[in-house]
């Protein structure tokens, strides 16, 4: 089971907390964050900040992609916890292409019943993408 509760959703930032609670069934392809469904609706994402605490299972959190497939940009280890920031580097940016659609998605790996962690998630909206020059 997965809730995900909007803290902020204003001009240039998103912030999410995620409450995670295993209930026998691993979660893939969570949607965290929408981009259409923000106000104002955005093209990119790039995650600035992530804080987080787990007990027992590994989880990651990537773009969604269309054909190509997914853009993993994390993974956030078993029996851990931290404070991640990106903002040194900028962001973390959605580099899915242009099949893909700026769903930040989320997915455990090893969730048994019982165990849960909890997440925050900071989020830029309207990252440019680079060009492959840029690259």
């Amino acid at each position: 089971m997965i809730t995900i509760t909007k803290l902020l959703d204003g001009p240039e930032h998103v912030i999410i907390h995620v409450y995670v609670l295993g209930d026998g069934d691993e979660l893939t392809d969570e949607v965290l964050i929408d981009p259409a469904l923000l106000s104002p609706p955005t093209q990119r994402l790039g995650v600035e900040e992530v804080s987080y605490d787990w007990a027992g299972f590994d989880a990651t959190i990537q773009f969604k992609s269309g054909v190509i497939g997914q853009t993993m940009i994390w993974v956030l280890a078993e029996r851990s916890n931290g404070d991640r920031c990106f903002k040194h580097w900028g962001n973390l940016p959605d580099r899915s292409g242009v099949d893909g659609d700026g769903k930040l998605l989320f997915s455990t790996i090893g969730l048994e019943s019982g165990e849960q962690g909890t997440m925050l998630i900071k989020a830029r909206k309207n990252v440019r993408q680079l060009t492959p020059d840029e690259l």
